[in-house]
């Protein structure tokens, strides 16, 4: 059987097919049975496994910059809290008050570096 279907409109066919939640095997069965040729059905696996990998990266990227700055913003509100704690109780110590600025900078600079992070996965 001889098809009609170029190798953008199989790979596109096949990329909804993946989106949908198709196994791969369930995919090349599909092209297959369109009468695709073996290699033009390797190389649009190939494509495929490409473009899963290209997403998996980025949503991981983008979840580890969103739990740095979470951990950051949680470590800044602690740092902050004990401050104001301290604060209000007057100890005059400066040892205690190096040490909770030591917590708002530390997680300043872990929310900024997931900020920052996210912003270059998102302009890519």
């Amino acid at each position: 059987m001889k098809n009609n279907l170029s190798t953008d409109e199989a790979f596109v066919l096949a990329k909804k097919s993946l989106a949908e939640g198709k196994s791969f095997a369930t995919i090349r069965k599909e092209l297959t049975a369109m009468g695709l040729e073996d290699s033009t059905i390797k190389y649009i696996i190939r494509q495929l496994d490409d473009e899963l990998l290209k997403m998996s990266k980025k949503t991981g990227a983008a979840g580890y910059a969103k739990r740095k700055m979470i951990s950051g913003a949680i470590i800044m509100l602690m740092g902050t809290a004990v401050a104001i704690y301290t604060w209000i109780e007057k100890i005059q110590e400066m040892n205690y008050y190096l040490l909770e600025f030591g917590a708002l900078f530390v997680g300043y600079y872990f929310f900024r570096s997931g900020y920052m992070q996210s912003k270059k996965q998102n302009s890519r």
